[in-house]
C-alpha cells in the first residue's frame, strides 16, 4: 500500500504541483508524462534482465527508494532538469518495483490459490488511488508542496523498509523449513 502511494503521488499529486504551485503550464506536464513510457518502452526489458540476479528483497528496498526520494529534490529547486531527473529516477525505481513485486507475490502463493493472491495485491493500487491524492493534496493545501514531497519521500522510505523487512521474515520462514524459488 505504501508503493502505492508514492506511485499515485507521481500520477496525481505532482501534476498539480507542478501546475498550481510551481507556475508550469498544463502543457507541460504533458511534454513530461511521455518520459515515463518512453524509458519503460526502452529500457524495462533491458532493466529487469540486468537485475534478474539480484535478490528480491534488496530489488524492492532499492526500488522504492528510487522512487520516493527524488521527490526531495522538488523541495530543493523546481527547475525543469531537476523535474526531468526526479521523472527518470523515480521511473527507474518503478521499472524494479512492479515486476519484483509481482514475482514475489506470484512466488510465496501457494500454486492453489496463487489467483486469490494475485486478485488481493491487484487490488493495492485503488488504496493508492484513493489515499495519495487525499493525503497529498490535503498536505499541499494546508503545509505547501514542500510539505507534500517530504511526506512522499517519507512514505518512499517506510515502504522500502516494509518491504525489506517483510522480505527477510519470508527468508527466515523458507529457511525454517519450507523451500521456495524466491531469491529473497
Amino acid at each position: 500500500m505504501f508503493a502505492w502511494l508514492v506511485y499515485v503521488a507521481y500520477e496525481v499529486v505532482l501534476p498539480v504541483s507542478l501546475v498550481d504551485g510551481y507556475g508550469y503550464e498544463p502543457a507541460a506536464w504533458g511534454f513530461l508524462v511521455w518520459i515515463n513510457p518512453l524509458l519503460v518502452t526502452l529500457f524495462q526489458l533491458r532493466l529487469t534482465r540486468f537485475a534478474a540476479p539480484f535478490a528480491a528483497a534488496p530489488k524492492l528496498v532499492v526500488a522504492l527508494l528510487l522512487m520516493g526520494l527524488p521527490y526531495l529534490l522538488l523541495v530543493a529547486t523546481h527547475s525543469l532538469a531537476a523535474i526531468v531527473v526526479v521523472l527518470t529516477v523515480f521511473v527507474i525505481g518503478e521499472m524494479i518495483w512492479v515486476p519484483t513485486s509481482q514475482a514475489v507475490v506470484a512466488e510465496l502463493a501457494p500454486p492453489d490459490i496463487r489467483g486469490a493472491y494475485m486478485g488481493a495485491f491487484g487490488s493495492a493500487p485503488a488504496i493508492g488511488f484513493a489515499l495519495a491524492p487525499l493525503i497529498g493534496l490535503q498536505i499541499r493545501n494546508s503545509f505547501g508542496d514542500d510539505a507534500t514531497w517530504i511526506l512522499f519521500a517519507s512514505i518512499g522510505v517506510v515502504a522500502a523498509a516494509l518491504g525489506g523487512l517483510a522480505l527477510a521474515g519470508v527468508r527466515r520462514r523458507i529457511s525454517g523449513g519450507r523451500s521456495a524459488v524466491l531469491k529473497v
